[in-house]
């Protein structure tokens, strides 16, 4: 019995700061293990990232960076929206009882809104894919292929 005691003594002491390295093992997660890096901030290095690999000219980048803040300025009605029907939906969530046609009609609701903001995300793909040369195009749509490749 005292064997398996200060065995178990052992095992625990030794694996007690395991456990405190692997908390504190990633220093840009909080407390509740979420990244504190902003989205916006990873966005934002990955259109560095394209635009060294496409090798985008000055003039080029400004018209991204255009298209982008106009996008920004036209989706603040989408994002109120979408914020709307996240309400909306939780509420259906907590509920006891799952409510289809709840459930449904929000759907039905935001249907329009949802394919609006769509419709705006696609013109703004069009409008920078317009901007790159046709050696840059075909540059990005080998790159997706690889990164879907990586991605299945």
């Amino acid at each position: 019995m005292r064997e398996i005691t200060k065995t178990f003594v052992i095992l625990l002491g030794l694996s007690l700061p395991l456990q405190v390295m692997n908390v504190n093992a990633n220093p840009l997660l909080n407390e509740a293990g979420k990244s504190e890096v902003k989205k916006s901030h990873k966005k934002h290095r990955s259109m560095h990232k394209m635009a060294r690999y496409l090798e985008l000219s000055d003039e080029q980048k400004t018209k991204i960076k255009d298209i982008y803040q106009q996008a920004r300025e036209d989706n603040v009605v989408y994002k109120e929206s979408r914020q709307a029907y996240k309400t909306q939906l939780e509420q259906i969530m907590a509920a006891k009882d799952f409510d289809e046609e709840a459930f449904a009609s929000l759907r039905q609701t935001y249907a329009v809104t949802f394919s609006e903001a769509a419709l705006s995300r696609a013109k703004t793909k069009h409008a920078i894919y317009h901007t790159l040369t046709e050696e840059q195009r075909e540059k990005l749509k080998s790159a997706k292929g690889k990164r879907r490749a990586l991605l299945h």
